[in-house]
C-alpha cells in the first residue's frame, strides 16, 4: 500500500486500506502516531479525486477505454 501511495496509483484504495489498518491498530490500544496517520489517510482518501494531477492515477484514467453513450430510441 505504501508503494501505491508513493507512485500515486490507485491512491484512494490504498489510502482507505491504510486508514482501516491504522484504525485497527488504534482500537487495539496502540497509540503512538496512529491517530495522526489515520487522519492523514482519511485526508488522502478524500483528496483521491485530484490524485491524477501528480501521480499515475491520471495516466491510468486517461488510457482507460471509454464506451460510447447509448443512443435513445425515439
Amino acid at each position: 500500500m505504501g508503494t501505491l501511495l508513493i507512485l500515486g496509483l490507485l491512491t484512494g484504495l490504498a489510502a482507505l486500506i491504510g486508514a482501516l489498518l491504522n484504525l485497527n491498530f488504534l482500537l487495539s490500544g496502540s497509540l503512538g502516531l496512529n491517530p495522526l496517520m489515520l487522519t492523514l489517510s482519511l485526508l488522502i482518501f478524500a483528496a483521491a479525486a485530484v490524485a491524477g494531477w501528480w501521480g499515475l492515477d491520471g495516466w491510468l484514467w486517461v488510457r482507460r477505454v471509454r464506451l460510447p453513450a447509448p443512443e435513445h430510441a425515439s
